[in-house]
């Protein structure tokens, strides 16, 4: 599992996927794979910077579909866990298990305890069907040899209405742990946000009744500078490094997995990726200024480029801006829910917490919603 502390070095070992999803942000897929020297050149590499920050190094191996190069998984984790057997480097894969053969899950059984593998999946059967064109079922393997290490989903419009009873299946009949975040650049009109809101408000009071679950990544967690001044940071730069490392199948290191050809195409990658610096700036438009969420809106220049064709148009407002509204909402409602008892029994409320509560009073008053 990913510790905090990870020096995360994502690597993308294939731009080929067997899939089409709906949602996909990766417009410009092509058979192309990373080879092995390339691989093993940036391992070396970001060793050397996880040595010098003293933290593990996460690595994420990537696609596309990663197992479309599986060769190179498995060359690669053998070399890495025979070169590296005093350092500890934590593997990871995240795959649409469409493409598991029994000498995939035997090399994978055999070497499961030195790496982590777990299903990119957006719910139940039915789900899968419509985001993904699949109808197969590959949860059992990742199931058996990862329990704690879950799958991830993406929530789309079309099969919105089995959020709920995805959540529920997973954790009652699976006990495998699932998040789901709202796709970027998923465009949700004010029909279909309305089951969303149903479905948010069932999932809302069933996270209520298992204290134990982990909230998911659709709700909003910090809330607190709703109706706050959204104030540019200059000096926040997207082309810099935020902490880590995003490599494509070439060895072109990349800030940030949104900025790469697989994203836009090589020719406005390169265009984008040439500035000095692109600052992450709320959003221009005349709505979005006078709207009392900006602060918390999901603000990306890469995203606002590829939708808009400007760095400082806000993507949100014309894909997830009534899916936003929705989340935010929800999670007001999810926060009042959850500490109410505290607030009647006169129970000590920590700072964050107090500040989120102010915030989801507001929230749940405003005429925006």
């Amino acid at each position: 599992m990913t510790d905090k502390k990870d020096y995360f070095v994502v690597v993308y070992i294939t731009k080929n996927c067997n899939l089409n999803c709906k949602y996909c942000l990766q417009s410009y897929k092509e058979p192309v794979n990373m080879s092995f020297a390339v691989a093993k050149e940036i391992v070396q590499k970001e060793m050397v910077n996880a040595r010098k920050f003293n933290r593990k190094m996460e690595l994420r191996l990537m696609g596309g579909e990663p197992f479309m190069n599986f060769g190179l998984i498995k060359e690669l984790c053998e070399w890495i866990w025979s070169e590296y057997s005093s350092e500890n480097i934590n593997v990871s894969i995240r795959t649409n298990g469409t493409l598991m053969s029994e000498d995939k899950k035997q090399w994978l059984s055999e070497h499961h305890s030195l790496l982590s593998c777990g299903p990119s999946i957006d719910g139940i059967q039915e789900v899968n069907k419509i985001n993904r064109g699949i109808n197969k079922d590959i949860k059992d393997f990742f199931i058996k040899y990862w329990p704690q290490y879950g799958a991830h989903g993406t929530l789309f419009p079309d099969s919105v209405e089995y959020l709920y009873d995805s959540f529920v299946y997973f954790n009652e009949v699976l006990h495998f742990p699932f998040d789901i975040k709202i796709g970027l650049g998923t465009k949700w009109n004010e029909n279909v946000v309305i089951i969303l809101e149903e479905q948010l408000k069932k999932l809302a009071h069933y996270l209520i009744e298992h204290p134990e679950l982990e909230i998911p990544s659709v709700f909003i967690k910090d809330i607190s500078q709703f109706g706050k001044e959204a104030i540019n940071d200059p000096n926040f730069n997207c082309l810099g490094n935020q902490g880590g490392a995003v490599y494509d199948v070439d060895g072109k290191q990349y800030s940030c997995e949104t900025l790469m050809p697989l994203v836009h195409g090589l020719k406005k990658s390169m265009k984008i990726n040439s500035q000095e610096h692109l600052m992450r700036e709320y959003a221009v438009d005349a709505e979005c200024k006078e709207c009392p969420a900006l602060a918390i809106c999901p603000t990306c220049p890469s995203m606002n480029i590829k939708y808009r064709g400007d760095s400082k148009k806000s993507a949100t407002l014309t894909t997830t801006c009534n899916a936003f509204k929705v989340q935010l909402k929800m999670s007001a409602y999810l926060t009042l829910l959850k500490y109410e008892n505290c607030i009647e029994n006169g129970v000590e409320i920590p700072l964050l917490v107090i500040n989120n509560l102010s915030a989801a009073s507001e929230i749940l008053s405003n005429d925006l919603f």
